[in-house]
C-alpha cells in the first residue's frame, strides 16, 4: 500500500485511501485526537496484512508557502517557518507517533513487515525536493500541495469482523497513554495465513482493475440491449453506461470541475452523516437526501461524463444498488401511438433502477403545442416517484439553463423533488488546451513547438468568434483533433515516412481549423 501510494500523482492519493478503506483485507480507523503528539490534525490508522501505515491530514491556509527545516535547533522541535511565522513540523510530530507506535510493536514482539507514516498537507513546501531523502529516512512519505478534497470528511468504514477489531475498542478507551500492543499482536496472528498480497493488489489499482471490488458484476438488467418496443413496430434504443472503477479518482481528474466536486462531495458527506445520525438516535428523523439533479450546460461540457461518474459514486457510498446510467431523451419517450409515452417512462424506469436515468435535453418535453404528447412525460415522472418504493434510482435531467429553468416553471413538483442544481460553465481557453493536452497523451502523440503555438492560436480564435448557442467545447477539442489525425496520417502516408519520432509529432502543417456550428437565422417577422 505504502510502495504505491509514494508512486501516485497527490489528485489520486486521496480517491486511492477511501478505496482501501473499504477493502474486506483492510483495517481503517479514524484515530483523530487519539494520539497527542498529532495535535489534534485529522489522522488515519491502516493496517492490511503485516503493513502499517498512520496518515495524518495537515489542513493549512490557502497557498500557505513555508520552508521545511527537519533539523532540531537549541534543543528545540524542528520548524517550519512561513514569511511572518512559524510552527513546529508536522513531519516531527509524526515521527514522534511513528516511534510511539513502533515502541508498541517492540513490547508486543509483533513485528510488521512496513510501518510509515503518510504526511497529506495542504501546504506549499517551498524546500520539498530537498527533504525527501530527510523525510525517507524517517520513514514518512509527504504529498504536499494537496488539492481542497482533503478537507472534506474522510469516510472510513472499519471491518469488525477482523482479529483487530475487539482490541482497536479498547485503544478508544486510553487516550493519554496509546498503547496499540494488543492491538498489532492481535492483528498479525490473526493475519499470519495472508501474507499481504497487497503491491499485487495495489498495481492494478492504477489500470482500474482490482478483484477486490464487485465493478465488474455483470448487471443483469430487463432489457440488456437497452432495445424495447413501443406500440407495434416502434424499438427505442437507449444507451447503458456501466459503473466506472474508482469514480472519485475520475471525477479528481476532470477539467473545469471544482465546483460540482465540491456539491458532489457535500451530498455524499450528508448521507455519511445520516448513517452516524440514525446510527446514535435511531428514533430522531435524518435529514432529507434526494438524489434527483438537474444538470446545466451547454453542449461538450461533462454532464454525460459527470453523470455517469455520479452514478458510480452514489453506488460507492451505498445510495444506489447499482450505479448504472441509462441516457435517454425525448424520442425514448413519445412514440406514434397513444398511450406509448406512459410504457415508455416505465420501462425505462425499471430499466434504470438501481441506478441513474440520464434524460438529455429535458426541455424538449415541454413544447408549445398544447397537444405535444412529450407534456405527459413529466407529470408520469412525478407520479412514479412519488412511489415510496422507488429510492433506488437517480434522475439527472440535463439541458441548457434557461430552457431547463422554464421546465421547471411550467412543472412546479420539479422544483422540490429536484433539489440538487449542477451547472457546467463552457470551458476557457486554457481548460480546452489542458483537455487537448490529456488527450492526445493517450496516443503518444507530441505537438512540435511550432504546432502547439498555432494550435493555441486556432482554438483561442475559435472560442473569441463562437457563437454561445452552438459552441461545442470539449466536443470542438475532440473534433478537431480528430481533424489533426487525420491531416497527419495524410501527411505520414504521402512522405513515406516510417520514422517512429515522426509518427508521434504533430506539425504545424497538421494543424488545419475546423467549421463550427453557427445558431440558425430565423426567417420572418
Amino acid at each position: 500500500m505504502f510502495t504505491r501510494l509514494c508512486k501516485l500523482n497527490k489528485n489520486l492519493i486521496w480517491g486511492f485511501l477511501g478505496s482501501h478503506a473499504r477493502k474486506p483485507n483492510v483495517y481503517a480507523r479514524n484515530i483523530d485526537g487519539l494520539v497527542p503528539c498529532l495535535d489534534g490534525n485529522p489522522a488515519y490508522f491502516f493496517a492490511t496484512g503485516r503493513e502499517v501505515l498512520i496518515v495524518c491530514v495537515d489542513l493549512m491556509p490557502p497557498h500557505s508557502e513555508e520552508l521545511a527545516d527537519e533539523e532540531p535547533f537549541a534543543h528545540d522541535e524542528p520548524q517550519y517557518f512561513t514569511e511572518d511565522s512559524h510552527r513546529v513540523s508536522p513531519v516531527y510530530r509524526l515521527y514522534q507517533a511513528l516511534s510511539l507506535l513502533k515502541q508498541s510493536f517492540d513490547e508486543a514482539d509483533a513485528k510488521p513487515r512496513l510501518i510509515k507514516g503518510v504526511l497529506l498537507t495542504t501546504s506549499n513546501i517551498i524546500n520539498a525536493q530537498d527533504m525527501e531523502e530527510r523525510w525517507s529516512d524517517m520513514g514518512i512519505m509527504v504529498a504536499h500541495s494537496m488539492p481542497a478534497v482533503i478537507r472534506s470528511p474522510f469516510t472510513v468504514e472499519s471491518r469488525e469482523e477482523l482479529p483487530v477489531a475487539k482490541w482497536f475498542h479498547q485503544f478508544e478507551d486510553y487516550c493519554e497513554h496509546i498503547q496499540l500492543t494488543d492491538i498489532v499482536k492481535q492483528f498479525c496472528i490473526g493475519n499470519e495465513d495472508s501474507e499481504d498480497d497487497d503491491d499485487a493488489d495495489l498495481s492494478q489499482y492504477s489500470d482500474g482493475h482490482d478483484e477486490d471490488d464487485n465493478h465488474d458484476e455483470q448487471l443483469n438488467f430487463e432489457f440488456p440491449d437497452g432495445e424495447f418496443m413501443l406500440g407495434q413496430n416502434n424499438k427505442v434504443k437507449v444507451e447503458i453506461l456501466k459503473p466506472v472503477k474508482n469514480p472519485l479518482d475520475e471525477l479528481n481528474r476532470l477539467v473545469g470541475c471544482n465546483d460540482i466536486h465540491k456539491q458532489i462531495d457535500a451530498l455524499i458527506a450528508l448521507n455519511r452523516y445520516n448513517q452516524i445520525f440514525l446510527k446514535m438516535n435511531p428514533w430522531a428523523k435524518p435529514h432529507s437526501l434526494a438524489l434527483h439533479s438537474i444538470f446545466f450546460g451547454r453542449p461538450g461540457t461533462g454532464k454525460t461524463t459527470v453523470c455517469k461518474i455520479y452514478g458510480s459514486l452514489l453506488r460507492d457510498a451505498g445510495m444506489l444498488s447499482k450505479g448504472h446510467v441509462v441516457c435517454c431523451n425525448r424520442g425514448t419517450f413519445v412514440g406514434n401511438n397513444w398511450g406509448d409515452e406512459d410504457k415508455a417512462v416505465r420501462q425505462v424506469i425499471q430499466l434504470a433502477k438501481g441506478g441513474v436515468l440520464m434524460i438529455d435535453e429535458a426541455y424538449l418535453l415541454n413544447s408549445s403545442h398544447p397537444n405535444d404528447p412529450g407534456k405527459l412525460v413529466v407529470p408520469l415522472l412525478m407520479d412514479i416517484l412519488a412511489n415510496e418504493d422507488m429510492r433506488d434510482i437517480a434522475i439527472v435531467l440535463c439541458g441548457y439553463k434557461d430552457e431547463m429553468l422554464r421546465l421547471i416553471d411550467l412543472n412546479p413538483g420539479l422544483d422540490s423533488r429536484f433539489p440538487n442544481r449542477f451547472e457546467f460553465p463552457d470551458f476557457a481557453v486554457e481548460d480546452l488546451l489542458e483537455i487537448t493536452r490529456r488527450r492526445i497523451k493517450d496516443y503518444g502523440y507530441h505537438f512540435t513547438r511550432s504546432a502547439w503555438l498555432k494550435y493555441k492560436s486556432t482554438v483561442t480564435t475559435a472560442y473569441e468568434g463562437r457563437d454561445r448557442k452552438t459552441w461545442g467545447n470539449a466536443r470542438y477539442v475532440a473534433n478537431l483533433l480528430e481533424h489533426i489525425y487525420l491531416c497527419h496520417a495524410r501527411r505520414c502516408i504521402r512522405l513515406k515516412d516510417t520514422n517512429r519520432q515522426r509518427l508521434l509529432s504533430l506539425t504545424a502543417a497538421d494543424i488545419q481549423p475546423i467549421e463550427t456550428p453557427t445558431a440558425k437565422r430565423h426567417i420572418g417577422f
